[in-house]
C-alpha cells in the first residue's frame, strides 16, 4: 500500500529499497491507481527490481546502474459496475458450461 512510503517517516520504505539495492537490484517504484483497469480507485505501490547482472547500461550522472524499466501508461477506462457485472442469465449459462467438464450433474451444483 502507498502508506509504506511514509511509514516511520519514510525510513521503513528506505530500508526496503536499500536492502534490495544491496542485494544487487536496481529498483523502480510507482504508486498506481487501479482505476484504469477496474471499477475501484485503490492506489497500490509497486516495486520492480531488476538484478544488475541482467543489464549493462550505466547512468552517466552518478554511475549507478539503471534498470531501464518503465511502468506502462494505464488509461482510465471509466469502467462502472455495470460494465463488469454479469446478468443472472450469463452466470447460469457460464456455470452450466464450466461445471460440465467435471462430470458432476448440474443439479448437484445448485
Amino acid at each position: 500500500v502507498p502508506g509504506l512510503i511514509h511509514t516511520d517517516g519514510g525510513r521503513a520504505f528506505q530500508t526496503i529499497l536499500t536492502a534490495l539495492e544491496s542485494a544487487g537490484y536496481a529498483v523502480t517504484t510507482e504508486v498506481v491507481s487501479s482505476r484504469g483497469l477496474t471499477t475501484q480507485s485503490r492506489k497500490r505501490l509497486y516495486l520492480v527490481g531488476i538484478h544488475t547482472s541482467n543489464y549493462t547500461t550505466k547512468n552517466t550522472t552518478d554511475e549507478t546502474p539503471e534498470s531501464g524499466f518503465q511502468f506502462p501508461f494505464l488509461p482510465d477506462l471509466k469502467l462502472t459496475a455495470m460494465d463488469v457485472l454479469h446478468t443472472n442469465e450469463e452466470l447460469d449459462t457460464s456455470a452450466s458450461r464450466s461445471n460440465s467438464h467435471l462430470g458432476v450433474p448440474n443439479e448437484l451444483w445448485e
